[in-house]
């Protein structure tokens, strides 16, 4: 079955006075987890190593279990921040 597209004549509002600063919100929060993630790596690779030089093993493997976890976090972050991006881009709205 096929159906035709019809356009449902809605207008974007880009007038929305909290739509500024939802913007600095949102872009804030993901910066912010970006600057925490790399905190939390580079804490990890200390333990990683401190561990590795005093043969602690207990140290080197939460070392490494963070570093294993910032990774995939990061890499959720860097695609929620390129969906945002890709949707301003793809979708012209006005604001």
């Amino acid at each position: 079955m096929f159906f035709a597209a019809v356009d449902p004549g809605i207008t974007p509002n880009a007038s929305f006075p909290f739509l500024e600063s939802l913007k600095q919100i949102g872009g804030g929060i993901l910066v912010g987890a970006f600057i925490i993630i790399a905190i939390v790596a580079i804490i990890g690779a200390a333990m990683l190593l401190a561990g590795k030089l005093s043969q602690s093993s207990r140290l080197a493997s939460g070392g490494g279990v963070i570093l294993l976890w910032t990774g995939p976090v990061a890499a959720i972050l860097g695609g929620i921040n390129g969906y945002i991006l890709w949707s301003q881009t793809a979708f012209p709205l006005g604001f």
